[in-house]
This record gives structure tokens, sequence and C-alpha cells, in this order.
């Protein structure tokens, strides 16, 4: 059902109340569905993310030359799939978005004792903050549904959007490049939703 203008103002002033209500649930649900999921990829390829993470930290530099004999055999860069070497530095081979955005998450759990070197702190962290992006992507679609429906099926439309689909079973399973492309490609519908829907006067490319 498509709302007024009146019905978009009316939901707007009662947000925080049963709206409110309904977004936390479903944060909560879906943080909870893939923090505690026994599937857990980081093993794979993201292995090594929070470790550029770490050494931007560290050394203020993506490069992880330094933490070549502090990984186990199994995990050493040289020769690694997930590295590539270049000029005699080795560097992580897949998209940086998601370190770069990860260094507060990783400054953290430095804090609380975590090491990206040892492979079950990083599966933790990455088991985390992946369950905190997948919460926040489904808070977003919810936002995003709100500008054309109604509460309950906006409610509806969001959770089916993310737990129904390739959402939840690949966001869920790891921190991935995709979590933080879906992240900001939600931003910014949510965006132009918004000033589609007249709810911000102008539109900032720049913001895209």
């Amino acid at each position: 059902m498509i709302v007024s203008q009146q019905q978009r103002n009316e939901q707007a002033r009662t947000f925080f109340g049963k709206d409110s209500a309904l977004l936390l649930l479903l944060a909560v649900a879906v943080f909870g569905l893939t923090y505690f999921s026994t599937v857990n990829t980081a093993s794979s390829d993201p292995r090594f993310t929070l470790l550029v993470s770490q050494s931007i930290i560290e050394n203020q530099a993506i490069k992880l030359d330094h933490y070549e004999q502090l990984l186990g055999a199994h995990h050493r860069l040289n020769g690694n799939y997930r590295v590539k070497k270049i000029g005699g530095h080795y560097y992580y081979y897949y998209p940086l978005a998601t370190s770069l955005i990860s260094v507060p998450f990783v400054w953290v759990a430095n804090l609380a004792g975590r090491n990206m070197t040892i492979e079950n702190d990083e599966l933790a962290a990455q088991n985390l903050i992946s369950a905190i992006l997948s919460a926040l992507i489904v808070v977003l679609l919810y936002l995003i549904c709100r500008c054309y429906a109604e509460p309950a099926a906006a409610f509806s439309i969001a959770g089916v959007s993310f737990l129904g689909s390739s959402l939840i079973s690949t966001l869920g399973t790891a921190l991935w490049s995709t979590d933080t492309f879906v992240l900001f490609n939600a931003l910014g519908l949510w965006y132009i939703a918004r000033f589609e829907q007249d709810r911000i006067k102008q539109l900032n490319p720049y913001y895209l």
C-alpha cells in the first residue's frame, strides 16, 4: 500500500513508538542469527582482512611485511593466494574498503588483548563485525521501505528481503568486501528515497 504524505508525517511522529520497537526487534534478530550461526567462512578469502586493519593501526601502512614471521606456517604470506607480492612487499589481494572501515573495531579488539595474527582472534572479530553490519543493513532496508510503505509492510519486506535471500547467507558468514558494498549501497538508496519522497530538499551528489 502506497502511503500518502500525511500518513508519512504521522508515521514520522510515532517512529519512536511502535515502529522503533519493530525495527529493534528486526535488528536484534538479524544480529543474533548471524553472530551465533555455526557457519563461518572467515578463514577463506576474508582471512587477513583485519590484519590489514591492524597494520594500519600499528604501522600506518597497508603492507603486511611485518607479520610474515608471526603467522603460523599454514598462513604464511609468501605464496598465499590472499596476498600479492609487489615490489618486494606483501599486500592483501582483495578490496581494502572493509579493512579501512574495520580499523576502529580492530583498535578496540587490540585494546582487549586480541591480535589479528592469531586466526581465532580474527575469526571472532570478523564474526562480530559482520553481525553488526548485517543488523545495520536490515535497518537501512527497513528505512528505505518506510519511505514508500506502512510500518508493518516495511517490516515484512525488509525482513524477507534480508532473511530470504543470499544477503543473510553471505554477509552473515564472514566479513566479505560485499558487506561494506551492500551497506553503502543501502545508504545511497535510502538517501535517494528520502529525496524522492521530499524528506530532504536537495540531493547532494557528493554523498553518493
